[in-house]
């Protein structure tokens, strides 16, 4: 044995590490979902509430998908690679001035589109912009939900130009059974 490393041996190390790589992953994987264990009283309700945040936070990290201009003091051109979030903090900081969101229109169209296609089945979005002080939410989209007693919810801050901030507040509410398609 002469201590040397064969090229025929590096496949085999190669191998070895990424077993004890894979190891390691599934040892640590395990200890972080042991500690993050919930009651099962509340087993339904968090796992709800995890795929309200997970929507959420997916709609809010993917891309607009197409160019288009929003008019807030200028004309604004937005390309399709601008992420959500980005453009809510614009609209946000808008609405924390005091400004019309008409301009916004094509944007919160193509939000509540995507809200729309990725929502549960059954399930409708609303999306509210709610500033930290007030109560009142600052814009409802497409509308404040009716008070009903299944619904989940889950927010998001965004940091506003001058500091400040706005929550993002997704609600998914059952549908009402009107908009319920017969079969």
């Amino acid at each position: 044995m002469s201590g040397r490393i064969d090229r025929k041996d590096l496949g085999q190390l190669a191998v070895m590490d990424a077993v004890v790589f894979f190891a390691g992953a599934i040892l640590v994987s395990s200890v972080l979902l042991s500690y993050s264990g919930e009651p099962a009283t509340t087993h339904q309700e968090s796992a709800d509430s995890l795929e309200v945040a997970h929507l959420l936070d997916s709609v809010l990290s993917s891309s607009i998908g197409s160019n288009l201009t929003i008019v807030y003091d200028q004309s604004i051109q937005v390309s399709r690679q601008a992420l959500v979030r980005d453009c809510l903090a614009v609209e946000g900081d808008c609405l924390f001035r005091g400004g019309e969101t008409d301009g916004f229109a094509d944007l919160n169209t193509i939000v509540l589109e995507m809200l729309d296609a990725c929502a549960p089945p059954f399930m409708e979005p609303h999306l509210l912009f709610v500033y930290k002080s007030y109560s009142e939410p600052l814009l409802a989209l497409p509308h404040l939900p009716d008070h009903v007693d299944e619904r989940f919810a889950s927010h998001v801050t965004l940091t506003l130009e001058g500091g400040s901030e706005i929550l993002v507040v997704l609600v998914l509410c059952p549908s009402a059974p009107s908009e319920l398609v017969q079969v």
